[in-house]
């Protein structure tokens, strides 16, 4: 049961901080070709806002992880 919670807050939390970066789409850098790693180490201080966000409005930790997949999640929707 634990591990079945555990998936769904991960599930969650990705989806918040994608949410998260369509709402400033606009503040965002991005070149054509940059992986998720590159395009979060560019916007890092947006990420660092994002872990903020998802803490004190939602009461979930942030991870590197999370937001690995969905910025993964956000430049795969670019690339379409």
């Amino acid at each position: 049961m634990q591990a079945a919670n555990q998936k769904t807050t991960y599930r969650m939390q990705v989806h918040i901080i994608h949410s998260l970066l369509q709402m400033v789409k606009a503040r965002l850098k991005y070149q054509p070709g940059m992986d998720e790693a590159d395009f979060m180490k560019v916007n890092a201080l947006l990420f660092q806002r994002i872990a903020g966000a998802l803490q004190d409005s939602y009461n979930l930790d942030y991870s590197t992880a999370h937001a690995l997949q969905a910025a993964r999640l956000y430049l795969n929707g670019l690339r379409q």
